[in-house]
């Protein structure tokens, strides 16, 4: 038997811990395929500057990739300004994204030449020809209206990789010196095949022109993954190379001190530098952040829009109209007690008839008077045996009772009803507040003839109140257009005799800061969707409008006023402030006019108009029209920083209170333009104006009643009337035809004597 000493299995343990830890020791990366592994789903585009024959191919069967023979397309004109091209885009290898996969991870190597017998310069320019290919000119679309015309997307999110065997320091100075668009939109980054058979990984970090990479770079002497991929790496590590910076340059830190009331003073500007100087990574430094309007989206960017509203435009009026329907006579009678009532006399006459029929003892009675009596809280005549059976009792004495509180609860409700106003009727919707449809009659000219000259309009066989609603519509738009483009220099005023104020007035704001100072804002709206309507016309003259689309065009008309009474261009510069209190004055005197202006701004018009003037009651319109959506637009943000805190702003909720709280703040000093006198004079309810005129046709209901029960109560009397009254007149027809036959005989009597004679 032989032993084994303790060190023996401790050396043993020892030799096993090292080789297991040899064996599981991570190596680094030393070839593409390695550093592709555990890649699925990606796109992979290879991009060789050197021969032809030493291009670089891939085996990876999970991988969808293309290969670019860079110096094929030498020919092929780019430009990292501009993204519209006017060849055909099937000449140089890019994605068509409308029909075709498009993966969200792509993957660019920009293989540069073994042997770098070219200059510096050539090199540097291989490279940002490389570069602007992998990242504006890989994605395109192609545009319907413009045949031929393709517009190329950003490559964003893209990991592009430039690989060379050249030294660090040579490859450094390889490197374009243009600030092209990185970070903003994908990974940038710089791999070097070292002497040691390992590649070396550096990212590249934003730089400004002909500044040195030097010292700025970080660098992996090693690629090791342990753990996910290559494109995992590359994201943990490639955002800590970025810098901060601001996106707006004109924008400048203003004091949140207010002069004298030592409070806050919130705008959404000031708040967005806030958010812009608490850390913002990546944002393009030639970018702006800009509200969004109609005509804000440029298509051919890459842009992040963040939308906290939708909204549009509506209006407020305290304009009314009394009216009168059929409901109007209906209401004060309520017809519901009435037909409880019919169902109840109906009841207890028929129950009370029946008894009276069926008793031994007849006695007269009057159930219809009885019942009449008690309506009018008059009492009726009860036969004294009936009075005192218990049936009778209970059931009339059920009725009076009901009877009393049926009348005296009536009473009042007449009493409320007769002496209220008429019912009113104020504008809803934009419907309602046309005064011609000269559009629509544009429209239907249009879609059967053509566009065709207004001039010439005349010369169809379509019916003269179309032809003039076409001419009247290019008229006015003409008008406007003048008014729009006029020069300082140019005397160009209204024309305001065409205005009908039996139509509404469509007033709105002045707007200062819409680069359109000259015409309304709802003016301006209408005179931009007319514009839609020339370039559809432009575009396609064969195509057929549609009316529900463009029916807010029939706002679009001259019988409208959109301006103030006694407004003209000829006063010189418009006076804001002064233009606003005379729109107030206006809306104010509750006549046919009506403010329009955006849903958030008419909201605060609203409850300022409703404060200032209590006794004065305003109404919105309750839908809107022209609605698009607000809010801000990012341009090339990537994954700034800035962008998620905006973000995060918006679903809390802040964004909108420090919108709100500005807006509200133009309010803050303004004082009305009218002034309401407390005392009023008092206006007569009492009048035919009101329900009044109910209390005629209640009368001449009753009335009506009344007879049909004389006449069912008397019909002995009325019968045996009506009966002698056609007897009389039976015996005078008689009487009548026979005096008529006796002078017929005494005539021809005389006759025949004078012919014997």
């Amino acid at each position: 038997m032989c032993t084994i000493k303790p060190t023996f299995y401790t050396s043993l343990f020892i030799i096993l811990i090292v080789n297991f830890a040899r064996a599981n020791k991570p190596t680094p990366v030393s070839s593409l395929t390695d550093l592709l592994a555990n890649l699925c789903d990606c796109d992979l585009q290879l991009i060789h500057w050197d021969d032809y024959d030493t291009q670089v191919s891939f085996s990876g069967g999970r991988l969808v990739y293309t290969t670019i023979f860079m110096p094929d397309y030498d020919a092929f004109k780019i430009s990292p300004h501009y993204n519209f091209v006017d060849n055909q885009a099937d000449e140089f290898p890019a994605m068509d994204i409308l029909r075709s996969r498009v993966s969200s991870c792509r993957l660019s190597f920009i293989l540069l030449p073994i042997r770098l017998k070219s200059s510096p310069h050539k090199v540097r320019h291989q490279t940002l020809r490389s570069i602007t290919i992998s990242t504006m000119f890989h994605l395109f679309y192609e545009v319907v209206r413009n045949k031929n015309k393709y517009i190329y997307m950003l490559n964003k999110n893209a990991f592009i990789n430039i690989a060379t065997i050249t030294p660090k320091m040579d490859s450094i100075q390889n490197l374009p010196f243009y600030p092209f668009n990185q970070p903003y939109y994908y990974y940038l980054s710089l791999i070097i095949a070292n002497h040691r058979q390992n590649l070396e990984l550096c990212f590249i970090p934003v730089r400004q022109l002909l500044e040195s990479y030097a010292g700025r770079m970080i660098c992996l002497t090693q690629i090791y993954l342990k753990e996910g991929n290559f494109v995992s790496l590359v994201e943990n590590l490639g955002l800590n190379v970025q810098i901060s910076c601001t996106s707006e340059r004109q924008w400048e830190l203003k004091s949140l001190a207010a002069d004298t009331t030592k409070t806050l003073r919130k705008s959404v500007k000031q708040l967005t530098i806030n958010i812009f100087a608490k850390g913002n990574r990546s944002c393009r430094l030639s970018g702006r952040l800009e509200q969004l309007r109609v005509s804000g989206l440029n298509y051919n960017r890459n842009q992040e829009l963040i939308f906290p509203r939708f909204g549009g435009y509506q209006f407020l009026t305290c304009y009314v109209e009394p009216y009168i329907s059929f409901y109007f006579f209906l209401a004060p009678f309520q017809p519901e007690l009435w037909a409880g009532l019919a169902i109840s006399v109906v009841t207890i006459l028929t129950v009370m008839t029946t008894v009276h029929h069926y008793r031994s003892e007849k006695e007269p009675f009057s159930v219809w008077l009885f019942i009449l009596a008690t309506l009018f809280e008059e009492t009726g005549r009860l036969p004294r045996k009936m009075e005192k059976t218990t049936f009778c009792r209970l059931s009339l004495g059920i009725w009076c009772l009901m009877s009393v509180i049926l009348t005296n609860g009536y009473n009042g409700i007449m009493i409320l009803e007769l002496n209220a106003p008429r019912k009113v009727f104020h504008p809803d919707n934009f419907d309602h507040l046309r005064c011609l449809n000269q559009f629509d009659d544009a429209v239907k000219l249009i879609n059967k003839y053509g566009w065709i000259n207004p001039d010439e309009a005349e010369k169809t066989v379509a019916d003269p109140h179309i032809i003039i609603g076409y001419q009247a519509f290019w008229r006015f738009n003409n008008e406007n257009l003048q008014l729009l483009m006029r020069e300082p220099d140019r005397v160009v005023d209204l024309n305001t005799t065409n205005v009908s104020y039996n139509c509404y007035q469509l007033l709105s704001a002045f707007h200062s800061n819409t680069g359109f100072e000259n015409l309304p804002d709802f003016l301006l709206l209408l005179l931009k969707l007319a514009f839609e309507l020339v370039d559809l016309r432009d575009e396609n003259p064969q195509t057929n409008i549609s009316q529900k689309m463009y029916r807010d065009l029939n706002l679009f008309n001259s019988k409208h006023s959109f301006y103030p009474i006694g407004f003209s261009y000829l006063t010189g510069t418009i006076n804001y402030s002064v233009q606003e209190r005379k729109i107030e004055e206006e809306v104010v005197q509750c006549g046919k006019t009506v403010f329009v202006g955006k849903s958030i701004e008419l909201k605060i018009e609203y409850d300022f108009l409703s404060r200032k003037y209590p006794k004065t009651k305003f109404f919105m319109s309750s839908e809107a029209i022209q609605t698009y959506p607000s809010g801000v637009v990012f341009t090339s943000p990537w994954k700034s920083l800035a962008l998620i805190r905006l973000k995060i702003a918006l679903e809390a909720g802040i964004w909108g209170h420090v919108e709100e709280e500005e807006l509200r703040q133009r309010n803050f000093n303004r004082t009305p333009a009218v002034s309401q006198l407390g005392n009023r004079t008092p206006s007569n309810t009492a009048t035919l104006g009101g329900s009044l005129v109910t209390v005629f046709i209640l009368s001449g209901s009753l009335m009506l009643v009344t007879v049909l029960i004389f006449i069912i109560e008397c019909r002995a009397e009325i019968g045996f009337f009506i009966l002698s009254i056609y007897r009389r007149c039976m015996r005078y027809q008689k009487l009548k035809k026979l005096a008529a036959k006796a002078a017929v005989k005494t005539t021809v009597s005389v006759v025949k004597f004078d012919v014997k004679s």
